[in-house]
């Protein structure tokens, strides 16, 4: 399976770092504990206190993404980031899941810890037009 070194290595991590911030903001905007706020360009539905939370996904914004050459969800392809005694890996599976109605890839994401096993975790990714 494809890793990646050297500069598209960085690249890599900051592509997955920033894809991770990006699904933390949305998994903290669906939060009882979010802030209210009103809507806004990348968050249209606004929270609204003692009501479900109502998302705003079209599945037309994910049908046709570009490609990206610093992360491509190609099944195989195996990224490891490594540092501080910690190493993580992260797959990019042949299967998908339908979320919403958008096809989302699935990832095996596994952090190692000083050798050990510590975190195991399938995510899905989607990206957008």
């Amino acid at each position: 399976m494809p890793t990646f070194e050297g500069a598209h290595a960085e690249t890599a991590r900051r592509a997955v770092a920033a894809g991770i911030i990006a699904a933390c903001l949305a998994a903290c905007a669906a939060s009882p504990s979010a802030s209210p706020s009103g809507a806004s360009s990348r968050n249209p539905a606004a929270f609204i206190e003692s009501q479900p939370y109502a998302q705003d996904i079209d599945p037309a914004d994910f049908s046709d993404p570009a490609p990206n050459r610093y992360f491509p969800l190609e099944p195989g392809v195996l990224t490891i980031f490594e540092g501080g005694g910690e190493r993580v890996e992260v797959t990019v599976t042949h299967e998908t899941k339908v979320i919403l109605g958008v096809t989302a890839t699935v990832i095996t994401d596994q952090v190692f810890l000083d050798g050990a096993l510590a975190e195991d975790t399938i995510d899905w990714y989607a990206a957008d037009n």
